[in-house]
């Protein structure tokens, strides 16, 4: 298994971060999603609970991934699709794909199958940024929260 260099995780997330991120996560229950305009209206998403990941070098590379994979997902039309940070998710994970850069291979974050009709939109992002970019956002948004 691959990870991210220590110097593009810390473009996403630093190691204090990661420590203050935890407690906000679990906290709100947070998830992420690729999703055609900016509404949930149900899906799956990735659950962003950093128990799955035990550093942040891990977790970045697991939130760069998934973005990563949701975007290669998109087969057009990717100026209309939006990454999604959500609460009050329904947080049933179930398994981790492999996404695969050149020689590299990340896993992603954990799959929820179905993030409840609870789940509600804190930010949307669009999906046609880069991934590194799109994460440090998502962050940024998380520790906002508090």
């Amino acid at each position: 298994m691959s990870y991210l260099n220590i110097s593009e995780a810390e473009r996403i997330i630093t190691g204090e971060e990661f420590k203050r991120l935890q407690p906000i996560v679990e906290k709100n229950q947070m998830a992420i999603r690729c999703n055609k305009g900016s509404e949930y209206k149900g899906g799956d998403g990735y659950n962003l609970e950093v128990n799955i990941s035990d550093n942040d070098v891990k977790f970045a590379t697991a939130l760069y991934a998934s973005i990563c994979f949701s975007q290669d997902t998109i087969q057009s039309g990717i100026d209309s699709y939006k990454l999604l940070l959500l609460k009050k998710c329904a947080l049933s994970s179930s398994e981790t794909y492999k996404y695969t850069q050149g020689s590299d291979v990340y896993n992603t974050l954990f799959k929820c199958s179905g993030l409840g009709k609870d789940a509600t939109v804190i930010f949307a992002l669009n999906m046609n940024d880069s991934a590194i970019t799109m994460a440090r956002r998502v962050v940024e948004k998380i520790l906002e929260l508090k």
